[in-house]
Parts: C-alpha cells; structure tokens; sequence
C-alpha cells in the first residue's frame, strides 16, 4: 500500500491535528484520502486503524464523497472493532452522517464497558 503524505503526517507527528491537516485539502482529495483510509484500516495496527477512522470522522463531518458507502464502512466497523477509542470515533461519525440505518449497530453498543463508547451511543 502507498500510503500519502497526508496519512504519513499524521502518523508520525504529535504536533498536528486531524482538522489542521485535513482543512487544507480539496474536496477531491478527500476523496482520494478516504480510500486510502479504507485501506489503512486493514492494518494490525491499531494506531494505524485509529488514523483511518479519524480522518472517516472528519470526511463524514464534511459530507464529502460517497456517504452511503462510508456509512456501510463505518456500521461494519463498529461489527467487529475492539479499540474503545475507534468505536467511539466510528460513533461518532455515523452521527455526523444522520443515516438512521445505523441506528441498530450503534445501539447495540449502548452496554459497552467502555465509558467513552457509551456515552457517543447516547
């Protein structure tokens, strides 16, 4: 996988935030950031899977590219993530996407043990 400088900026760097970095783009290269997102999520890694779907909130908070196909990603997402915090930002972003066919993979996380992903289930 290549993976662009954008998504290396963000690994790499305490410094910079998802908004200030992402801010700068075009919408078209949202677009392209949102498919290499899909493919970073693949990793092992969870720091790695937790960028991708940072960088889903802040696109899905834009409404940029194919929404219904980031909602389907995101609903799988929370199917079968275990990190608190990637759920709680996966949560997050169905909510900016006001889809209510997520409604049921959202709530089903409402007895989650973990606080934070409760309470973006709320």
């Amino acid at each position: 996988m290549l993976m662009n400088e954008t998504i290396k900026k963000l690994l790499t760097s305490e410094e910079v935030t998802i908004e200030d970095t992402l801010d700068k783009l075009e919408q078209d290269e949202l677009v392209k950031l949102s498919q290499e997102a899909y493919e970073l999520y693949g990793s092992k890694s969870a720091t790695e899977r937790e960028v991708a779907i940072d960088i889903l909130w802040y696109i899905v908070g834009k409404h940029v590219g194919d929404m219904e196909k980031h909602v389907l990603f995101l609903r799988n997402v929370l199917k079968k993530e275990i990190v608190p915090s990637i759920l709680s930002t996966a949560c997050a972003s169905l909510g900016h996407a006001q889809d209510a066919s997520c409604i049921p993979d959202v709530i089903k996380l409402k007895q989650h043990p973990d606080s934070e992903v409760r309470s973006r289930v709320a």
